[in-house]
């Protein structure tokens, strides 16, 4: 399996009973090295304006104004140079971080709930109560949308383009198979009587 990957269904394509959802490791590390590259630029242009406006309180303006001057020169230079980086990285790096199984596979949705093979460990069955996604807005104006997957201890933040099969694939095949959600009739396996006939009370009652 490549790391591009291929999506998976269980029987019944494309309307099966599972989803394999991918992730371009590969691809998230090219991002998280041109995001370096973009913010290494920044770092020195910041730390290059933070030295001339140390250098014009320090020469050109005395007294308390010049104080002040260099106070935010320096500040200036501590902004550009230690938190800015780390703001603009953690997106990039979180994902190219992300544990995937050896098929490049992230996790595989099911009637039964969300499976999830953290790089070399044992499949771990999540039910559909402790875990749930949905899209999130861009990070930045003009880029992809991202999926929000929340898991238990293991919040992900995904960009869309670095997912495959695509998200809509993705979120429609989540709310098929989440029994809380899906709009087919057909429970999954395990759920008790109760949560069905709630379930059924809900999607015939009138809007």
């Amino acid at each position: 399996m490549s790391e591009t990957g291929t999506s998976e269904h269980g029987p019944g394509a494309p309307g099966g009973d599972e989803l394999r959802v991918f992730f371009h490791r590969e691809k998230a590390r090219e991002s998280l090295e041109r995001s370096q590259r973009s913010v290494s630029m920044i770092r020195m242009s910041m730390l290059f304006a933070a030295v001339v406006i140390v250098a014009v309180g320090v020469f050109l303006i005395d007294g308390v104004a010049g104080y002040l001057v260099i106070a935010f020169g320096v500040l200036d230079g501590l902004f550009g140079v230690l938190w800015l980086p780390r703001v603009l990285l953690a997106g990039p790096r979180a994902n190219a971080e992300v544990a995937i199984a050896e098929d490049s596979s992230l996790l595989v949705l099911t009637t039964a709930g969300v499976r999830r093979t953290p790089g070399d460990g044992a499949p771990t069955e999540i039910p559909y109560s402790e875990a749930s996604l949905r899209r999130l807005a861009p990070a930045t104006t003009g880029g992809p949308a991202r999926l929000a997957v929340r898991l238990p201890g293991e919040p992900l933040d995904l960009r869309a383009d670095l997912l495959h099969p695509d998200l809509e694939e993705i979120l429609e095949a989540y709310d098929r198979l989440n029994p809380a959600r899906s709009t087919t009739g057909r429970p999954a396996p395990g759920i008790s009587p109760q949560v069905r006939v709630a379930v059924a009370r809900e999607r015939t009652a009138p809007h």
